[in-house]
């Protein structure tokens, strides 16, 4: 440096001289070119100013020169005959040397004018035309020092024209040796004396006050992350044109690439240090043009094996420099800054085995260490910015293209990429989920090189795993497909590698699904999903964490207004299917079914119902994953947890009732998807004493329990047919599944559930039984069987149903302080209609099939139960109008039913049948007419009634006609006939008439078999004041 200070100083005196002797010659009255005429100089401003004056009047200008070849004065400045000039444009490449000396000279003239023309005759004799190396070199020879001087012009064009002209020399000049200690000390003067590189902290500096601040303990920023977080600072630059700056950056890079190209990179070595220090200063160069081509230069430099030892020097400091610049507003400076960072991260450093940079991968990051606490964190703000989290999010594809190949590189060639794995492998994952196609492509192509790498260096465990066939566990489900961008399953190196990075940042992941951000939960809950693809079954261990933070996503994003709270939980749930898939049930209905109970030995606090809510839901997407074969070896325990009626079915919590009724159509699948020789083999293979029947009436009770809520009726009833479908045992299943299937388990279930419901009566709210009353008999009785075998098994079914919940009803009904109370749960309008449907089942067989003897008891059992229910309403305090409507309807019912079957069977069967329960419609009748509290309809349905009971009463005595010849009919008629007697010539005078109407039509039809009474005594009647039966 000391010799080309020397030889600057020489070329400044030469200058000096050179203008020394312009002053002698003028003196002297020799006119040079571009001097001042008249022995007088003025300046380029008062010239500029007479010429625009001149122009402003209108005044001609001096006329053109002659052809003699003389000076014209043009104002007061002297300029070459425009001859002469395009003598030099036109002239051969052999006179170049020789007309270019003046104009060279002229570039040192005062005069701005005279300096841009003369290098404007320069520019365009050189590069213009196709000029020979060797006289370039020759004319670069002694045009070099003046052209360097132009450097620093005033004029902003002719710092252009000389950068311009240096350039083009440069580029083509073989031998430029001697001209390079002339050229740096002229570059770097274009930048501000103020950076410098401190080599102790390896950073390059700005601002050397402030870094020197900072290295005494000042509370600030690292200069070289000042004005990334906060308020961004003023650059000062030297050169006020961008255009220059460009074009002086280039002439470097331009030198640069020719070192390079030639061979001759040992004669940069001297100025290698000044290349580095002009080029980074660029890097904060407000123009964006100039960014990039200082990215591009120095990205060469890293790149080069001949700049190797020196970069090693510099490569922290440059990786550094350029963090700041992969947050530019425009995406080309983004994507180049990507490009330089990378080159200087990866610069071998091979004494150390390592990258120079490396260590700007931490700040690459935004890393920070816990116990590490900055001293300006104590009196500011203190942030770190992560870069690669905003490049791979960036919104322009060719930034994302380019962090995926930096991501690629740094995963597959740096020297220590093991050390940065953890750090490093959480993009590439996040980079395979991108919406571009190429940054996807690259991705999963690093990943791929990453893990045949691993297989390489790791090849006992490889080979131990292939031999033995142990790549995962054979019971998970790995015929579910992939999520996109998959397409078949990851490599075994791949997904070992993953996995050994995977641990580090996998809690973080799932902290991130509960973001307040919508767009990290999204970006946070696809990132998990593809380390599930790529760790499997290895995700086993987590569950202790995995479960919690899915509970806590999935309660977070709950919201059903927010549509990209919706979207994220719909890829939770992706995941937690994808979980299921690998996690085999035996782990995760263990870990998860005491989590659901509450069990206090796992969780000592207990258990709400919302978190039982949301494990179970965790729970239903893993058991979709899971193969159903797996699943069903555990669907005991599911089942039983999920028909705990003091967890699951005694809630009124809506979110755990949907939840458990998910799970039971989940195992409902399963069962369904196998079929029933498979879900009976399961109990067959464990030695259970019990059998599937009992498990099945668990989720008939469940099931029942939630079609009776509104919002879960269409799930459960579909849910229920389809068990109907694969756990009947009919042979007319296919036409009625369900009625069929509920007969196997109906009387039992009733029993089972009226037994625990009535020590536990409840009258505020419907109990179970209610429930499953309400639903089941319904169910039951919606189809009847076909073939006449099954006929009378199914009506037992139903008839044991009806009086199981008669019995339970008639313990509830002395309870009852109004009616209304009870009729609130609706369970009366579900009994009548099934009793409805039964009756019509006797009037509609009995009518039809000879010698079904089994019907006559089922109807006195059915008749008895319900009439004992009866009783209860009608003994309250006060018969109201559902009280006699369900009398009515139960009496109209069984008086129909034995009529039907008093037509096809034998009449003495049917009339000893029929009189027993005759003898209770006698009472209950006798009540509701003893009560004159009863409204117009409500009398007109009772004249109804008694004419449907003495319909039964005349068909009897159609079938043994009651004459003085025959027998006694049964008391209970007679009492009934009397009293029906003295009610219809009561109502003849009903102030209504339609109910006197209704009442004489009553009578005219029994008037053929009731006559005056005999007062003998002598035809056996019975002895009834007034009347008499024949």
């Amino acid at each position: 440096m000391a010799l080309a200070d020397d030889v600057w100083k020489e070329l400044c005196a030469a200058e000096e001289a050179s203008k020394a002797s312009e002053k002698r010659k003028k003196k002297a009255g020799v006119v040079t070119f571009g001097g001042p005429s008249k022995g007088k100089r003025s300046s380029g401003k008062k010239a500029t100013k007479a010429k625009a004056t001149a122009m402003a009047f209108q005044m001609p200008l001096p006329p053109p020169v002659a052809a003699g070849g003389e000076a014209t004065s043009v104002g007061n400045a002297l300029v070459l005959r425009p001859p002469e000039a395009e003598a030099v444009k036109a002239a051969a490449p052999e006179e170049l040397e020789r007309l270019l000396v003046r104009p060279v000279q002229q570039t040192g003239d005062s005069d701005s004018g005279t300096r841009r023309r003369a290098l404007e005759v320069i520019a365009a004799s050189v590069l213009s035309t196709a000029v020979p190396e060797g006289v370039l070199a020759n004319i670069f020879e002694y045009t070099a020092k003046p052209l360097f001087k132009r450097f620093e012009d005033p004029v902003e064009r002719c710092r252009d024209l000389g950068i311009a002209i240096t350039a083009h020399f440069l580029s083509h000049v073989k031998n430029l040796t001697s001209y390079l200690p002339y050229l740096f000390p002229a570059v770097m003067r274009r930048i501000p004396p103020s950076y410098a590189y401190d080599a102790e902290v390896q950073v390059f500096v700005h601002d050397t006050d402030a870094h020197d601040a900072w290295k005494r303990g000042r509370a600030t920023s690292r200069i070289d992350k000042q004005g990334t977080t906060d308020r961004p600072q003023p650059v000062k630059v030297v050169e006020p044109s961008e255009e220059v700056r460009l074009k002086l950056v280039k002439l470097v890079g331009g030198l640069i690439d020719a070192f390079i190209s030639r061979g001759a990179s040992t004669l940069l070595h001297p100025y290698f240090h000044d290349c580095i220090l002009f080029l980074q200063a660029q890097l904060r160069d407000p123009f964006a043009e100039v960014k990039v081509e200082a990215c591009r230069v120095l990205t060469v430099l890293c790149r080069s094996a001949e700049y190797n030892q020196g970069m090693i020097i510099y490569a922290l400091a440059l990786a550094r420099a350029g963090l700041p610049h992969l947050r530019h507003r425009h995406a080309k400076v983004r994507a180049a800054a990507v490009q330089f960072v990378r080159a200087a991260i990866c610069v071998p450093f091979k004494a150390k085995w390592r990258g120079a940079g490396t260590d700007a991968i931490v700040d690459l990051i935004g890393f920070q260490a816990e116990d590490t606490i900055p001293i300006a964190a104590f009196y500011t703000g203190h942030l770190t910015v992560n870069y690669l989290a905003e490049l791979t999010g960036d919104p322009v594809a060719a930034v994302r293209v380019e962090t995926a190949r930096m991501l690629g590189e740094f995963l597959t060639e740096l020297m220590d990429r093991y050390d940065h794995k953890t750090r490093l492998v959480p993009y590439a994952l996040n980079a395979v989920n991108d919406s571009c196609a190429e940054v996807v492509e690259v991705a999963m192509a690093a990943l791929a090189l990453a893990g045949q790498e691993y297989e390489k260096e790791n090849q006992d465990e490889i080979v131990e795993r292939r031999q033995y066939g142990v790549d995962g566990d054979r019971r998970v489900n790995h015929d579910r497909a992939l999520p996109a961008p998959f397409v078949e399953r990851p490599r075994l190196g791949t997904r070992l590698y993953v996995r050994g990075a995977t641990r580090r940042f996998l809690r973080p992941l799932l902290r991130e699904l509960t973001s307040w951000l919508s767009k990290t939960r999204i970006q946070s809950a696809i990132l998990f999903r593809t380390c599930i693809v790529y760790c499997e079954e290895s995700l086993t261990q987590d569950l202790h964490m995995l479960v919690p933070d899915l509970c806590s996503a999935f309660k977070a994003l709950q919201d059903p207004r927010d549509p990209e709270a919706r979207e994220a939980a719909a890829i939770v749930v992706e995941c937690c299917e994808l979980l299921g898939s690998f996690i085999v049930p035996e782990n995760f209905v263990q870990f998860m079914l005491p989590r659901f109970l509450g069990d206090l030995e796992v969780l000592p606090g207990g258990v709400d119902n919302q978190g039982r809510a949301l494990v179970l839901r965790v729970g239903n997407s893993m058991m979709r994953g899971a193969r159903p074969g797996e699943l069903l070896k555990h669907v005991k325990s599911i089942v039983d947890a999920l028909t705990n009626e003091e967890v699951t079915l005694s809630s009124t919590h809506d979110d755990l009732q949907h939840a458990a009724l998910e799970a039971m159509e989940v195992v409902v699948q399963a069962i369904a998807s196998k079929g029933p020789a498979a879900f009976e083999g399961q109990f067959l293979a464990t030695g259970r004493l019990e059998t599937k029947a009992v498990l099945l009436r668990q989720m008939v009770k469940a099931l029942l329990f939630w079609r009776h809520r509104e919002d879960q009726r269409t799930v459960a009833h579909a849910t229920l047919c389809q068990l109907a479908q694969c756990g009947g045992n009919h042979s007319s299943a296919a036409s009625a599944p369900l009625p069929l299937f509920l007969a196997d388990h109906a009387k039992d279930l009733a029993r089972e559930v009226v037994d625990k419901a009535i020590p536990q009566l409840d009258l505020a709210v419907p109990t179970l039984a209610d429930v499953v009353g309400e639903e089941l008999l319904p169910l039951l009785l919606e189809a009847a069987p076909t073939a006449a075998a099954e006929r009378v098994e199914w009506l037992r079914t139903a008839v044991d149903t009806l009086n199981v919940f008669s019995r339970y009803w008639g313990a509830a009904a002395p309870a009852v302080q109004e009616w209304e109370a009870r009729d609130k749960s609706d369970w009366a309008s579900a009994w009548l209609a099934s009793l409805r449907r039964c009756l019509a089942s006797f009037t509609e067989w009995g009518a039809t099939a000879e010698g079904e003897l089994g019907l006559l008891p089922l109807l006195g059992s059915l008749s008895s139960s319900s009439l004992a229910l009866c009783r209860h309403v009608v003994g309250g305090p006060e018969t109201t109008s559902p009280g006699l409507a369900l009398v009515c309807d139960v009496v109209t019912g069984v008086c129909q039913s034995a009529a039907a079957l008093g037509s096809a069977l034998d009449r003495s069967v049917v009339r000893d049948s029929v009189s027993a329960v005759l003898e209770d419609l006698a009472w209950l009748v006798q009540q509701i007419a003893s009560n004159a509290g009863l409204a117009a309809a409500e009398r007109h349905r009772l004249v109804d009634v008694y004419g449907q009971v003495l319909g039964v009463g005349a068909a009897s005595s159609r079938i043994r006609p009651f004459t003085k010849q025959s027998t006694v009919a049964a008391p209970g008629w007679l009492a009934l006939g009397v009293q029906a007697w003295d009610y219809l010539l009561a109502r003849q005078e009903d102030p209504v008439a339609e109910v006197r109407r209704a009442a004489a039509e009553t009578l005219r039809g029994c008037l053929h078999f009731i006559v005056p009474t005999n007062t003998s005594g002598s035809n056996g009647a019975l002895d009834t004041p007034g009347l008499s039966l024949e």
